[in-house]
């Protein structure tokens, strides 16, 4: 009796046996995550997974430490990324083998955009794009030319780079402009415009977030430490002369304890100033406990305070930030007028991170632990949690 049990039980769990017709009825219907899981089954599975295409979806890139991966629930191998954290279920991917984040250890990330394209800093302080922590790689001019801040003596610091933005996708072509906020007191703007060979400085200091649309430069500054300013400067005449449109002073942020970070609302390309008060501010923990947000209208010369995202979701990573259109139709998974952001509380004693993703509702005020990893993180490739489109995925 339990040789015929074990029988059928073995006939019962013979999925790959499935016909290759009842395969392509079973995978339309499957989600992105059990396409992920269904890979490893067998051969025709795999197959039949790699018909199903999926539309342009944000995700969200955690660097973490191979050997702490398998601590944590994995679904699969890829050696293209190295961590993917869904919102509904807290996996991660990890990588077939150490080889593809070698390259990148003592390196740091500055910048990024949507579509996986990432600045990078070597161990050397020399910058480059990579794709997607993949070898296409683009070299930046060296940071020795850089304009000084000072008519005395250089020092290391003075050439410090803190963040970068790309005007445009370097997959698009090679019309497109890294700039770069860097200092590590008074931080000044340069840009680098592909195919020169040389940084071009901006007239200005202590900056520390910068956005571009429709030829523009947004650049939030502040003045004696706590007034909360942004410049705005005309970029259409590049290489030309660049001219600066106005300065908008943020009386409302006046306060040391607030940060501030730059994002576009990608249905209408508006720029939103947000600011957030976090509670521990002598530590290098970001846990947030306020929210304020802000649309910058030049056509007025004012920045509006704004109770809601227009029904879109605002994305913050520690290195990017972006927003999804009509979060209830396009992404079905994102809260509508909702901050999904990240977290990172470094231990001084420790070299690991504890990365969270948490989501604020701005119409509830309510703030959701979705996903966290405990010294997962990696402190050799900082900062280490990125958001991307990954481009209709299809395996």
């Amino acid at each position: 009796m339990s040789g015929i049990c074990k029988e059928e039980k073995t006939k019962d769990n013979n999925w790959g046996d499935l016909p290759a017709d009842i395969l392509g009825l079973i995978v339309p219907h499957l989600s992105f995550i059990d396409i992920l899981n269904i890979k490893g089954l067998c051969s025709s599975w795999r197959r039949a997974a790699m018909t199903r295409v999926f539309r342009p979806s944000p995700i969200l890139i955690v660097i973490a430490e191979l050997d702490q991966l398998h601590k944590q629930e994995s679904i699969e191998e890829t050696s293209e990324i190295d961590s993917f954290v869904p919102l509904k279920r807290p996996y991660i991917l990890k990588t077939r083998t150490p080889e593809c984040l070698k390259r990148y250890i003592n390196h740091r990330i500055l910048g990024s955009n949507s579509d996986g394209w990432i600045i990078m800093l070597d161990e050397n302080d020399d910058m480059y794009l990579c794709k997607r922590l993949t070898k296409d790689k683009i070299d930046l001019p060296s940071k020795n030319t850089l304009p000084s801040n000072k008519s005395g003596p250089v020092i290391a610091g003075d050439y410090m780079s803190r963040k970068a933005i790309m005007t445009a996708s370097p997959s698009s072509g090679n019309n497109f402009t890294v700039i770069l906020i860097y200092g590590l007191s008074r931080p000044k703007i340069s840009f680098w415009r592909h195919g020169e060979s040389t940084w071009n400085g901006i007239e200005g200091e202590n900056y520390f977030d910068i956005a571009f649309s429709k030829n523009t430069l947004f650049a939030l500054k502040k003045y004696n430490d706590d007034i909360h300013a942004i410049e705005i400067w005309d970029f259409s005449d590049i290489p030309g002369t660049m001219n600066k449109k106005m300065c908008l002073e943020l009386p409302l942020l006046d306060d040391y304890f607030y940060t501030s970070r730059l994002a576009e609302l990608s249905s209408s390309d508006e720029i939103l100033i947000v600011a957030y008060r976090s509670m521990y501010m002598y530590t290098e923990s970001t846990h947030v406990n306020d929210w304020l947000i802000f649309k910058v209208d030049s056509s007025q010369e004012r920045c509006i305070k704004m109770d809601s995202l227009n029904g879109e979701s605002l994305l913050m990573g520690l290195v990017n930030t972006m927003c999804v259109s009509y979060a209830d139709v396009e992404y079905p998974e994102f809260k509508p007028n909702s901050i999904y952001y990240v977290e990172d509380e470094r231990h001084l004693r420790s070299p690991k991170s504890e990365i969270k993703l948490r989501v604020y509702s701005m119409e509830d005020k309510k703030t959701e632990e979705l996903w966290r990893a405990d010294g997962v993180c990696s402190w050799r490739v900082l900062p280490a949690a990125m958001w991307i489109v990954a481009p209709h995925l299809k395996f």
